[in-house]
């Protein structure tokens, strides 16, 4: 979930509430 979310520092509401929850 980490990693997603530095992937994707441009999205971070929709990392938190979309990958970040399903790589979860």
């Amino acid at each position: 979930a980490s990693m997603v979310w530095s992937i994707q520092p441009e999205t971070p509401s929709n990392a938190c509430a979309g990958p970040h929850l399903e790589d979860h």
